[in-house]
């Protein structure tokens, strides 16, 4: 480390000569009127601009040596000149560097939430950022604003990611380190999500117009969000491969990373009623709103919430869809892989779903085409409607979740002990999913995805 030096005299200021070039007149040199003192530091002399009053410039000169010489000492710090400048200063060049990182939505949050905090607290420097301040300003969100607990550990993690950018280079520590989240758990939930019932999802889909039908079921039987339909491309549809499929690209995703996931019959027989577009143009104009979701479910005599405040919504749908693969008795490592969370059980890390279990659990799920099949059976009329959802008791059995096709070894892949109730649907099963299956029954291997695609794991 280099010592600080001073040029001449030492802790004396000194007078600077101007040099001025009259061109053909020679050069004329003049005395600037200001005190100056000059420094090496890091191998470089630097000048000091004082005062015109020589005293008061010896002054200031002598503080400047002797703080050069306490940071050459280590007494002061790089993170004591930061926790001093504007807090502004760091928030301008932490959003910089968010926008770098992260989409325009992220940033665009985090900044609102974090000028709301900063504001609310008072906080002109990051030196004022303490655990009895973030515990005030986050109380009185939770009290005065009437958040919920989740609504403020959104913005406590808004607020230690930032404190967490500006270790070690602004901050020796994080201040709120041992500051913890509250309690989600036993707290009041006012946008908790409701699954739609068997019956309930057979009467939306019924009761809905055509326009918003598949727009419903890329939830129920796909588990897409709200920003992943609306941002689904026809070039991310793969209906006609030989395991029907949707590939999520990563920058479309909740948690970044790319997926793959099955198609259902049902949205298979429902995309092929489409015109396709380009490969790089969006399937849906829009995803409807909670004004028009409410309509629909009103309109299909469904009531938007429950005794317990749970309200059905777009997102609630996803709540359906995994609800429905409980039903169809499918893996934990195939229900988190469709269902594609981030964290889970250690087990987890040792479970591997491939794309053909989770097409097989997929395939299991009921859809219209079910009902309209067991009305084919019972009628033996090639036209006709879906039967009222009071109605379909039996197609909503859990035996006849899973049709049993027989494969080359002469055994059941449905595991269903009920042999009457696989009886009764084995009559149509070929009709209804025999296009979808006959290429995975005769492919002579258990794992398809060797024609298919890349290998899907977990952990």
């Amino acid at each position: 480390m280099n010592s600080v030096q001073t040029e001449g005299r030492w802790l004396e200021v000194q007078k600077r000569i101007k040099v001025i070039r009259h061109g053909e007149h020679g050069v004329r040199r003049v005395e600037l009127t200001n005190w100056y003192g000059r420094l090496k530091m890091n191998g470089r002399w630097t000048w000091f601009k004082l005062f015109t009053d020589r005293r008061a410039s010896q002054q200031r000169w002598n503080e400047i040596v002797r703080d050069q010489e306490l940071r050459q000492a280590g007494v002061i710090t790089p993170q004591m000149d930061s926790a001093q400048r504007p807090l502004a200063d760091h928030l301008a060049e932490y959003f910089a560097d968010l926008k770098r990182r992260t989409s325009g939505e992220h940033c665009r949050i985090t900044e609102n939430m974090l000028n709301r905090l900063v504001g609310g607290a008072g906080w002109k420097a990051l030196s004022e950022i303490d655990e009895p301040s973030t515990q005030k300003i986050l109380a009185n969100l939770q009290g005065e604003r009437n958040y919920t607990v989740a609504h403020v550990n959104k913005f406590l993690t808004k607020l230690k990611s930032f404190l967490h950018w500006c270790v070690p280079d602004r901050l020796p520590f994080n201040p709120l380190r041992k500051l913890k989240k509250g309690n989600e758990r036993k707290a009041l939930k006012r946008r908790a999500k409701r699954p739609l019932t068997p019956h309930e999802v057979l009467s939306l889909l019924q009761k809905v117009s055509s326009r918003r039908r598949l727009k419903y079921a890329i939830a129920i039987y796909a588990g897409l969000r709200r920003n992943e339909a609306a941002k689904l491309t026809w070039g991310d549809l793969k209906f006609n491969a030989v395991i029907p499929h949707i590939v999520l690209r990563a920058e479309t995703t909740k948690t970044g990373q790319a997926a793959t996931l099955p198609l259902h019959p049902y949205l298979v027989n429902e995309l092929r009623e489409l015109t396709p577009g380009m490969p790089g143009a969006p399937v849906f104009d829009s995803i409807p709103d909670k004004r028009t979701i409410k309509q629909d479910l009103l309109a299909a005599k469904i009531e938007p919430s429950d005794e317990h405040g749970r309200r059905a919504g777009y997102h609630g749908l996803r709540y359906t869809f995994a609800s429905l693969l409980d039903e169809t008795g499918c893996s934990h490592g195939t229900r988190r892989a469709l269902m594609r969370h981030g964290g889970g059980d250690m087990t987890d890390g040792y479970t591997v779903a491939r794309l053909s279990e989770m097409y097989e659990a997929v395939k299991r799920l009921p859809s219209p085409l079910d009902a309209k099949s067991v009305t084919i059976v019972k009628t033996g009329t090639a036209d006709s409607v879906l039967p009222d959802p009071k109605q379909v008791d039996t197609w909503w059995t859990r035996d006849a979740l899973a049709p049993t096709f027989t494969g080359a070894n002469g055994r059941s892949d449905s595991g269903m002990p009920n042999t009457r109730n696989r009886r009764k649907i084995q009559g149509f099963s070929d009709d209804r999913r025999s296009a979808a299956v006959s290429v995975l029954l005769n492919a002579g291997t258990p794992d398809i995805l060797s024609k298919s695609g890349s290998r899907s794991s977990i952990g």
